[in-house]
């Protein structure tokens, strides 16, 4: 939202889309931005993503590690193909980075795409890799819509400091896990599993006693932090 702190925003964004190489079931993959905070958002999230370091994960001075494997790298870079061949605006990108003596690896530096939007493939389906799409919303109604279209709903995040925009928010969003001002909305070990439509299967929820009851009712694990 535009009444939340960019500098404060960005460093949970970069460790939401990027951390582990955006190769997590919670990872951040498509920022929902306003007109009155767009540019401003979008040129930070770039600047600091373009800082990121790839290498070997347990070299101190590395900030992005490689992908799991060579199948899965040339996955992630189908997607970015797909996201130019459909018309959004690659402003960084990851193919261009050099992971240095580790090269010969399965790295891809972070790729942002600005001006998505919710038919295109990189939108509709998930990446998991370090690619990240930005979608220009018109106001807070209409950034909710983005988010309910979805045919997931494992987690999603508003940055505000606005009770009013974040209890909305919580109440409104189709997604189990439910994050206000923190990047990645993970919930600790004995919360139940959240998961909302295609990002959930099977029979996780019941877990025994009361879990029985919670299998067939729609739950939100919400994580706040102001």
């Amino acid at each position: 939202m535009p009444d939340a702190d960019p500098e404060k925003v960005v460093p949970h964004l970069i460790s939401s889309f990027y951390g582990n190489a955006g190769e997590r079931c919670l990872a951040g993959s498509v920022l929902v931005t306003l007109p009155e905070n767009h540019d401003k958002i979008v040129n930070l999230f770039k600047k600091q993503a373009q800082k990121l370091i790839l290498g070997y994960g347990l070299d101190e001075n590395v900030t992005l590690g490689p992908l799991i494997r060579s199948e899965h790298r040339e996955r992630v870079l189908g997607y970015i193909d797909s996201g130019i061949s459909e018309g959004a605006k690659l402003i960084l990108d990851g193919r261009t980075f050099d992971a240095g003596k580790y090269r010969d690896g399965f790295f891809l530096g972070p790729s942002i795409f600005d001006d998505a939007s919710t038919d295109m493939k990189i939108i509709r389906e998930e990446i998991f890799g370090p690619v990240a799409s930005v979608i220009e919303a018109k106001d807070f109604d209409d950034a909710i819509e983005i988010i309910n279209k979805s045919q997931y709903g494992n987690a999603s995040t508003i940055f505000t400091n606005s009770g009013t925009y974040a209890e909305r928010f919580t109440e409104e969003v189709q997604a189990g896990n439910i994050g206000v001002n923190i990047g990645v909305a993970a919930p600790i070990a004995f919360y139940p599993f959240a998961g909302y439509k295609n990002s959930f299967f099977g029979d996780l929820h019941a877990q025994g006693g009361p879990d029985h009851v919670m299998f067939f009712t729609d739950s939100k694990v919400i994580i706040k932090r102001w």
